[in-house]
């Protein structure tokens, strides 16, 4: 377990029960599904789907030369959801791998759905979410048959799918004024500044490598509760998490 994670697990224990969720943090890990990709791109030549993946690969260093090849969202699956439930005074209320140890990804998606709709006041709050993981997601829950009525169905135009929406804060969009600047160092940059041990050691192009070995998974589980309690440090000290002049970070960081 890293330093972060029992570093905010020990204030969740001093919690009272989670009676006032006001904000779901989360971040999710992944792996190219190698078996749709090869359907998709390559549906003439039955590859198989490691084969499909490399070949991918290969394609993508062959257009940015010198860049790490990383296929698109659309073709993930989910293999690790961290959510962390915190109270309206920002104290952790909970920190959890979704499904662990079992890491189904239809159950775990279906659980973070059902979570969103069961909290119906908590704000959604992540790092890059809207580039990354809501995508994930939301096809995720195309792909499942899962639905929210809470986030799906939002009559409100200005709700969850919003970009500047009071309903999600992606903090990676708020710190970079929506895009206007690259956060070199990213979260783990973020981490550092408050002091905190940052992300773990395991960089997310290991992730598909972790989860082929299956013995390995608890390492995911950690990888993902320590970079949701990195977010919800991260959260509790922005001047968008409204302290009515209180100081930032009480409780959590």
């Amino acid at each position: 377990m890293s330093g972060i994670v029992a570093h905010v697990l020990h204030f969740a224990a001093m919690s009272p029960p989670a009676s006032d969720t006001a904000y779901i943090v989360f971040d999710t890990e992944s792996v190219v599904d190698g078996a749709l990709l090869s359907r998709v791109l390559y549906p003439s030549e039955s590859l198989a789907p490691a084969a499909a993946i490399a070949r991918y690969e290969a394609e993508l260093r062959e257009e940015k030369p010198g860049e790490k090849p990383f296929i698109p969202v659309t073709f993930h699956v989910p293999v690790a959801i961290g959510v962390a439930r915190v109270g309206k005074d920002y104290r952790l209320r909970d920190l959890a791998a979704l499904d662990a140890p079992r890491f189904d990804p239809r159950t775990m998606v279906k659980a973070f759905w059902r979570g969103v709709d069961h909290y119906e006041a908590a704000i959604l709050v992540n790092f890059n979410g809207r580039g990354f993981d809501m995508p994930l997601l939301t096809l995720s829950a195309f792909r499942f048959g899962i639905s929210s009525r809470r986030y799906f169905d939002d009559p409100d135009r200005f709700g969850f799918r919003y970009r500047f929406t009071s309903k999600q804060c992606d903090l990676m969009d708020w710190i970079t004024e929506y895009g206007a600047f690259r956060l070199k160092g990213g979260l783990n940059l973020l981490a550092k500044m408050l002091g905190k041990p940052g992300k773990m050691d395991t960089r997310g192009d290991q992730v598909a490598g972790l989860h082929a070995q299956g013995k390995l998974q608890e390492s995911l589980a950690n990888r993902v509760r320590s970079d949701v309690a990195v977010v919800t440090c991260a959260e509790a000290r922005t001047p968008w998490a409204k302290t009515k002049g209180r100081a930032l970070g009480v409780g959590v960081c």
